[in-house]
């Protein structure tokens, strides 16, 4: 049952995470361990991670201009927008 799940893992690369966004599926190993051949008991683990972006979303409010006059310290027009 190992290899079957392994195999399948092996054709993602990318997958999709609960924020909307995404992350690398690294593989990692897959020791097998024989320790409790005796009781026919054998493991398998499957070792993978996730390489994810951390993201912090802010929201900030809008600011918005309806007149935009920019002078020097002289006084002298640089620009000038009127909405």
């Amino acid at each position: 049952m190992g290899r079957a799940i392994d195999e399948k893992l092996a054709e993602i690369d990318f997958i999709s995470l609960p924020d909307l966004t995404g992350g690398w599926l690294l593989y990692r190993g897959s020791p097998y361990e024989d320790q409790f051949s005796r009781a026919k008991a054998y493991r398998r683990d499957l070792r993978y991670t996730v390489d994810y972006a951390t993201t912090k979303v802010e929201t900030h409010p809008t600011i918005t201009i309806q007149n935009l006059v920019v002078k020097t310290q002289a006084d002298e027009l640089i620009f000038e927008r009127y909405v």
